[in-house]
């Protein structure tokens, strides 16, 4: 499809309407259209075989459309801005002013069309010419080609370069181009006539550049049955904006793509995923990008929050991996342990293989050094309610308190730490051993240890018991007696004077 180019000169109605007479003729150059006034600009349209084609002249220049070089039908039009006069000028404002800025269209367009045929480069037949304002579009001019291949006929061949366009000269330089396409309006279409079900019979058109004025510099790939581009590239865009390989590879701006999407940029390459809602869902935009800073992933949508980042030269390269059994390895870069979630290998800095901090002020809540020390500024808490418990026993305090007087308690350092920083406390063996607490012989529960104390302690506490319970007896004893004792002297007493008395 070409350019419909549709041309109007408004004039602002007022007293003296312009108006101008037509000369038409033929000379060798083509058709002479001489009007009876003087103009600023003129444009000449001509509508024929295959489209139509638009010349524009100035005020200087002779008005001549040029023989066209396809036989056939064709029909013309010349529309005129006429210069005013400064009075025409100012009346012209003063109605635009008056309309708000509405076009006025005045009834006499200074303008004329008629029709010609073309045979073998050069007019043929008479020219028809139409009255100011008639529509020569209404005319139905027949195609004249040249050549006409028919299915029963011999298929065509072109031995040299082939030029198609309303504007190819007599003689084409043509270079290394086959077929060149030149006139204003460049588009080549696909009609497939497939007209069976089971057939594809969709329509592509390729496009150079859009058809209206204004419009954009490009070259696509339009699905022209549903009227819709679905490729795009825009004139002036920077060399290999697009790359594809031998091998499948993408390059965008580079020719030199080393892995399937290889993306070049001076700043901050990234790569945009962009839900429009344009399926029902909400919006949202995220960002990857990468620079010498940072890999990260931005939060568009929401005031561009960086929430992942990932800086240059990070540790190993197994820094971070999520394995297909759902396991977050973090620093490991050998075994990794099959049963658990989250694995964390120390890097052997002396810094904290985990570290937590509270944001405001920075403390450090929970510091676990890559030597197995754990610093906790607060309180640990361990579960204990009873109905996460099962299989109860009592406990022989006696027992508990007899196996503590055997078990050796000393003072010691862990060897990866200073000789001065001196703990307490009994083995892991001796302790696994007596009680037969724990999971292995290699560690104490902290809640073990301060259960035995406190067993330990009940069993002190029964023992006091009992022996209170028995000085108070033996005390009770002791009262009877003295008692007995002060009745059996005040007995003696009483005899000893009766005796004396009788004598």
């Amino acid at each position: 499809m070409f350019k419909r180019i549709l041309v109007a000169i408004f004039f602002i109605a007022f007293s003296a309407s312009v108006s101008a007479d037509f000369t038409v003729e033929q000379n060798p150059d083509g058709l002479l259209i001489t009007p009876g006034i003087d103009f600023v600009t003129a444009v000449a349209t001509v509508d024929g075989p295959y489209g139509q084609q638009q010349f524009n002249f100035a005020a200087d220049q002779q008005i001549v459309i040029p023989p066209p070089r396809l036989d056939g039908q064709y029909s013309y039009q010349v529309v005129l801005e006429p210069r005013l006069s400064a009075a025409q000028l100012q009346a012209r404002d003063a109605a635009r002013a008056a309309q708000n800025g509405a076009t006025v269209i005045d009834s006499a367009l200074t303008m004329t069309s008629g029709n010609f045929a073309v045979i073998g480069n050069s007019f043929a037949g008479t020219l028809e010419e139409a009255a100011n304002g008639d529509d020569p579009s209404t005319s139905s001019p027949v195609p004249v080609p040249r050549v006409v291949l028919v299915p029963s006929g011999q298929d065509g061949i072109i031995q040299g370069s082939l030029c198609i366009g309303f504007d190819c000269p007599a003689s084409p330089s043509f270079g290394s181009d086959t077929i060149r396409l030149q006139e204003n309006n460049l588009r080549i279409h696909f009609d497939d006539t497939s007209n069976s079900g089971s057939f594809p019979g969709n329509d592509w058109r390729l496009i150079a550049n859009d058809d209206s004025n204004g419009g954009a510099n490009l070259f696509a790939l339009q699905d022209a049955t549903a009227n819709r581009r679905i490729a795009v590239f825009e004139a002036g865009a920077p060399a290999n904006s697009l790359y594809v390989t031998d091998n499948g590879d993408i390059g965008i701006n580079t020719n030199m793509p080393v892995v399937e999407m290889h993306v070049v940029d001076g700043d901050s390459p990234t790569l945009r995923l962009d839900q429009n809602g344009s399926a029902g869902f909400g919006t949202q935009v995220w960002d990857m990008v990468g620079n010498e800073t940072n890999f990260f992933i931005r939060d568009v949508t929401n005031s561009s929050a960086l929430p992942f980042r990932i800086r240059p030269g990070a540790a190993t390269d197994d820094t971070l991996i999520i394995d297909n059994a759902g396991q977050v390895i973090i620093g490991d870069t050998g075994s990794v342990n099959a049963g658990a979630t989250l694995h964390v290998r120390s890097r052997n800095t002396g810094e904290p293989a985990l570290l937590i901090q509270s944001r405001s002020p920075v403390t450090d809540l929970l510091s676990l050094a890559d030597s197995g020390d754990m610093i906790l500024s607060g309180t640990l808490a361990q579960l204990s309610r009873r109905d996460s418990k099962e299989h109860f026993s009592k406990i022989d305090h006696q027992a508990m308190l007899v196996a503590l007087k055997g078990l050796d308690i000393s003072t010691w350092n862990y060897k990866h730490q200073d000789d001065n920083e001196r703990h307490i406390g009994p083995m892991a063996e001796a302790f696994y051993t007596t009680y037969g607490l724990g999971t292995d012989p290699e560690h104490i529960a902290t809640s073990d240890m301060a259960a035995v104390a406190l067993a330990s302690s009940q069993a002190l506490l029964f023992e006091l018991e009992a022996k209170d319970q028995r000085i108070a007896e033996l005390e009770t004893r002791l009262q009877r007696l003295e008692a007995l004792m002060v009745q059996v002297l005040d007995q003696a007493e009483n005899q000893d004077s009766q005796q004396i008395v009788s004598r």
